[in-house]
Order: C-alpha cells, then structure tokens, then sequence
C-alpha cells in the first residue's frame, strides 16, 4: 500500500516532469530496464501536421520497457507536451487522431499529457491499447485519467496499484485501467453511502446484499437517528424518504461535475475544483455543519443555481436566507433544468450528522 500512497500524492500534484515521473510512477511498477529512445515525433513528417492541428509542441517518444519487467506485449512510453495556450478538451479529437496513427506500429502505449508550464495546470495519463483481437487502432481502447492540484489521484493510485501487483499480462492491464471496472466500483461505493443516508432516517437498510453489506460493515461512523423524522418529515414513507436522498445525491454528484468544469467559484470569481470540501469545511468553521443541507446545500441548490443573478438576494432575504454565506454565490451561473427546482417536500427541515457529509465528500 505504500506505493499507492506515494503515487496518490504524486497525482494529486503538479506534473513532476519525465525523470520523475519515470522515477517515481513508472520504476517501482515495471522495474528500471528500459530501452531509451528519445526521440521527439512530432518533427517526424507523418506525425507534424497531426500534431500540429491538436496544439502539441512535442510528442517525446521516451522509449520502451523491456520484456524482462512484464509479460505483455510491447509498451512505449511517451511525454506530450501541450501549447499552453491550447485546451486539451477542445483538442481531444486531434489528439485521438494522433493517437491513433501512433499506435499503428505499437500495441500498448502508456502516454503523459502536461502544458509546457506545469504550474497550478491538470496533467493526464492515458494507457491505450491494442490487442491482436482488434482489426485497426480505431477500435484500440484507450483509458484516461486527470491529474494535478485539486483533482483527487485516489482511484488512479489504486489501479496501479492493481497493476503492480498483477502477473501484468496483457489482460492485467486491461483489468487494472477498464472503465467498466472503475464504474463498477464507484457504484459500489455510491449506493453504500446512499444506502447509508437512508438507513439513518428508516432506521432499515433496504437491501441485505452481501457486497452492500461488506461496503456498509466499513463505516464506523453509522448512527441512529434520534429526532424521528421518519415520522414527522416523511410520514413513515419508506420510498418517499428514499426518492428524497436519492434526489439530494443527484445534486450533489452535479455540483462535483461543476467544480471540476470550474464553474463553482470562490468570492473572487476564480474557479475551485475543491468547491464542494471548502463549502463544508466553512459550514464546520461557521457552526452549521449539522444543518449542512437545510443551512448550505439548499441555499445553493434553489437561491443560487435555480435563481437567476439578479434576483437571488432579494429572493432569499424573502425566504429568511442570508445568501451570501455561500462562496462565489455572485459569480456562480443560473441553470434552468430543473434538477434544481425545489419539490414539495424540499421546504421541510431534514438534518443528517456532519460526519456523514465528510465521509461523503
């Protein structure tokens, strides 16, 4: 586990540069045997004018790990260097195209993609394969992972981790990075913390499951809820209770979709990728980490992201709502698809202990 550990911090950071990276991510995998080859492709004729149409300044072909370190087929290892004044979203299909042609002499690639400056920017690793089952490169599957200040390395950390525990054999490979997998996985872990959101206001735990169970005997923080509101919030509705948590966790999943576009702010309009943990760090600062949802998640919910700019204090000074408790609440954009839109039951007060938000977050 220390290996997981040291790469976390790494992917949690700015990109470390290729010596490091080789060093620190690639060495203690697969061992320090590789053949070096150093040479930048994007001067090579066949691959310029690809690389130039997806804004890469260099694509450094580092080189190749050896046979000695894995039981797979050949892998190549490259650092790409991206214009800083290019987005790689916007250039994803470039750069797929690229790719692609890469891959017609080669069967695994294992790729960094970073910006000429490093500095406070996202960084990616994508491992890109193909296999002898696969006709051409435009059926090779290729997983991609985001890095750097603010984007959580925990998942990534994990499947190397898988990897270098691995025979890694070619379908090692494909079971450590498949998206497949990982959704399998982040829905796990999804519907036990939903699970456990229900289970403390019914008091009954919907399904006796044996991986929802093992995924539940983890939390040490499970309580009983002592206010009843089972009965006075949902009139002992079990379904109802749970449309309401599963609706909270639907906001909620969208707000972690926003902070990582950027589109949740701080009071000085600048994009937070970590808007959410802040959001709940400030509510334990102001004293209201209790009230989270009913004091902080609502007010962002349905009198800023439901409530056009213009209008959202006096719409919350109507309700009794100091608004501007909310970081960024003025730079934050109005959306209109009405996953925001307050239902019925959305007025009435329903609390949930602070240590069940942290968890969450």
């Amino acid at each position: 586990m220390e290996l997981k550990h040291k790469l976390e911090k790494i992917f949690n950071n700015d990109y470390p540069g290729t010596d490091r990276f080789i060093a620190d991510v690639i060495v203690p995998i697969f061992g320090n045997e590789i053949e070096y080859i150093n040479d930048d492709l994007a001067g090579r004729e066949n691959y310029a004018e690809k690389a130039k149409n997806a804004g890469i300044r260099h694509i450094k072909y580092i080189g190749d790990l050896t046979e000695k370190n894995y039981n797979a087929d050949n892998i190549a290892l490259l650092d790409v260097t991206l214009d800083d004044s290019k987005n790689i979203e916007r250039s994803r299909v470039n750069i797929q195209q690229l790719i692609r042609s890469i891959m017609d002499y080669r069967q695994h690639l294992m790729i960094v993609f970073h910006y000429e400056d490093v500095t406070n920017k996202q960084w990616r690793f994508s491992y890109a394969y193909k296999g002898d089952s696969l006709k051409d490169t435009t059926s090779a599957k290729r997983y991609t992972y985001v890095f750097g200040r603010g984007y959580r390395g925990r998942t990534a950390a994990e499947r190397f981790q898988i990897l270098a525990d691995s025979p890694r054999n070619n379908e090692n490979f494909e079971e450590a990075f498949s998206v497949a997998a990982l959704s399998d996985e982040f829905f796990d872990k999804y519907r036990a913390y939903y699970a456990a959101f229900v289970e403390y206001i019914t008091g009954e735990r919907y399904s006796d499951e044996r991986e929802l169970n093992n995924q539940l005997s983890k939390f040490n923080w499970l309580q009983k809820d002592s206010n009843n509101q089972f009965t006075a919030v949902f009139e002992s509705k079990a379904k109802e209770a749970r449309d309401y948590i599963k609706k909270m966790f639907g906001r909620i999943v969208f707000l972690y979709f926003l902070q990582r576009k950027g589109w949740l702010y701080d009071n000085n309009g600048v994009g937070d990728s970590q808007y959410m943990k802040h959001l709940f760090e400030k509510a334990e600062r102001d004293g209201i980490a209790e009230t989270f949802l009913d004091d902080v998640l609502e007010l962002l919910f349905f009198y800023v992201l439901n409530t056009k700019k213009e209008q959202r204090v006096e719409t919350a000074l109507a309700d009794n709502k100091d608004i501007k408790i909310l970081p960024g609440w003025a730079h934050i954009d109005y959306l209109n698809g009405g996953l925001f839109n307050p239902d019925e039951i959305d007025p009435k007060k329903c609390t949930f202990p602070a240590i069940y938000f942290k968890e969450l977050f």
